[in-house]
């Protein structure tokens, strides 16, 4: 007797079962079961490049420079502002100091001026006695004990033609004179309210005026500039002073502050006081 086959059924893959019971599960979830949720699919990120994050990496380490260098700016900014300060300080500290020095050497050379004049005026003195005491008795004027007048009337001629200060102050004297009656004549011209520009008059008053302040100029320019010192001999300032004798130079300080007359009085002004303050000293000569 033969033995019996039994036939076998062949086994299903196991993509076949996967496609069964993938194919069941639909079913189940198209028929509302919803035991098992549907899975759900997730979008792919694109992935990130090296150049990517390199451009990150150098965006973030420029804004640190970038803030690093705001910070050391502001630092530098600050250490010029002080330094620039403390050199302005120091600066207007010397500028004040300075001017206080020449402050005091202007007040020294003054009151040095001052008393030179102080001693020389008894001089002038004794010289305008005789030259007055000879006008009015020559005989007597003679026989005192002045020396100008002892010598005669020739002498006193010589000694008034080769005398710088007389020449000089007779030109003074003529000018102011004729500045003065220019003036009048424009103060006229004015009240009858028929002026005439006097621009030639203003022009000689101008060139008179610098003839007029000629003594003084140099020097008080250099006593401004502090030029000269208290310890300067007055005969060693100008040539103008050395050819001068001592009353010439003793007439040089009285135009010690020629600048600052200048700068606040007018052509007007500033020749009366000059005038004023010369014919003292012209006193002393004779006149014609």
């Amino acid at each position: 007797m033969a033995p019996a086959t039994s036939k076998r059924k062949p086994k299903a893959s196991a993509s076949a079962i996967t496609l069964e019971s993938n194919g069941s599960q639909d079913e189940l979830n198209e028929e509302g079961d919803t035991r098992r949720p549907r899975k759900t699919t997730r979008t792919a990120q694109p992935s990130r490049s090296k150049l990517n994050e390199y451009e990150e990496d150098k965006g973030r380490q420029s804004s640190r420079d970038f803030l690093s260098w705001g910070s050391w700016h502001q630092k530098q900014v600050k250490r010029e502002t002080d330094s620039s300060g403390d050199f302005l300080a120091k600066f207007q500290a010397a500028v004040a100091a300075s001017q206080g020095d020449i402050s005091k050497d202007i007040e020294s050379a003054e009151e040095k001026i001052t008393s030179i004049v102080a001693q020389h005026s008894e001089r002038l003195e004794k010289i305008s006695a005789s030259i007055k005491a000879s006008k009015d008795d020559p005989s007597a004027a003679a026989t005192g004990p002045s020396t100008l007048s002892s010598r005669g009337g020739n002498d006193r001629k010589r000694r008034r033609e080769t005398n710088a200060l007389y020449h000089t102050g007779r030109k003074i004297m003529t000018a102011c004179r004729s500045i003065l009656e220019r003036h009048e004549v424009a103060n006229r011209q004015t009240q009858d309210f028929t002026p005439e520009v006097p621009h030639d008059v203003w022009r000689q008053d101008n060139e008179q005026l610098v003839q007029l302040l000629t003594y003084g100029r140099q020097f008080g320019e250099r006593v401004v500039q502090t030029i000269v010192s208290p310890d300067h001999r007055l005969d060693e300032l100008t040539a103008e002073r050395n050819e001068l004798g001592e009353t010439g130079r003793a007439a040089i300080g009285l135009f010690n502050k020629t600048l600052e007359v200048q700068r606040k009085a007018t052509v007007g002004q500033t020749m009366r006081e000059q005038f004023n303050a010369f014919a003292d000293i012209i006193r002393t000569v004779e006149k014609d």
